[in-house]
């Protein structure tokens, strides 16, 4: 047995979907001219903010017109039209970097703020600066990183974090559990988690090392609990 916190109610039984790394790469090329890769960027913002837009309009369909949980993703339709996290991609471009190195160092340094903040809230500004990141990069690079919108019957999701994007946009009615390494109570995978009443159980340290992908595993999402079978 592994023991999490319980951030989602429920039991969930059902066979392992391991997904270690949700993240893009960052691919290291050449750059173009500065005005080629600043209209880059301009454009995977822009495809990031439709995407995001049609997942929370999705979120919303699934959970009911009034009910509040897509807003978890508006933060970062939030943080993409922030001008000073736009300003520090494109001074990056201009002294020469590409637009993937651009969005990933300026992110970084973003996410570094955010996480010498040692807060609950600025935590939470980690996971969504990381999951935008990543999202930008796989634009860039016309990767699609994983994609969960079509699952097998109970499949039980492991990873070692879940972005709020993969959570919102996965197949529920397919989904029957979720465990992850990291995140907690507040953490806006827990958020949604709830919201779409999937029973999940976060901070399971060395989760991803101790289930195997296709393992039987039950997932208690009341007491942090995890049954391997």
């Amino acid at each position: 047995m592994l023991k999490g916190i319980g951030t989602s109610g429920g039991i969930g039984i059902g066979h392992v979907l391991l997904i270690e790394d949700f993240n893009a790469k960052v691919i290291d090329r050449q750059p173009e001219t500065p005005d080629i890769e600043r209209k880059r960027f301009l454009e995977a913002k822009d495809t990031f903010v439709s995407s995001t837009k049609e997942i929370a309009a999705n979120l919303k369909e699934k959970l009911g017109a009034g009910d509040k949980t897509a807003l978890v993703l508006q933060n970062q339709i939030y943080l993409i039209n922030d001008q000073e996290l736009e300003s520090g991609i494109k001074e990056g471009i201009n002294n020469g970097l590409s637009a993937e190195n651009a969005v990933d160092a300026t992110c970084r340094m973003y996410a570094d703020i955010f996480r010498s903040m040692d807060s609950e809230v600025m935590n939470q500004r980690v996971a969504d600066i990381e999951d935008l990141k990543h999202r930008i990069l796989s634009m860039l690079s016309g990767n699609v990183t994983v994609d969960l919108s079509n699952l097998e019957p109970d499949t039980i999701i492991v990873a070692k974090q879940l972005h709020p994007s993969v959570t919102a946009a996965m197949d529920t009615k397919h989904v029957v559990g979720i465990i992850a390494e990291k995140g907690g109570e507040t953490s806006h995978a827990a958020i949604l988690a709830r919201a779409l009443e999937i029973p999940a159980v976060l901070s399971v340290k060395d989760a991803c090392s101790k289930i195997a992908d296709n393992e039987s595993v039950i997932v208690d999402g009341e007491y942090g609990e995890v049954f391997l079978k």
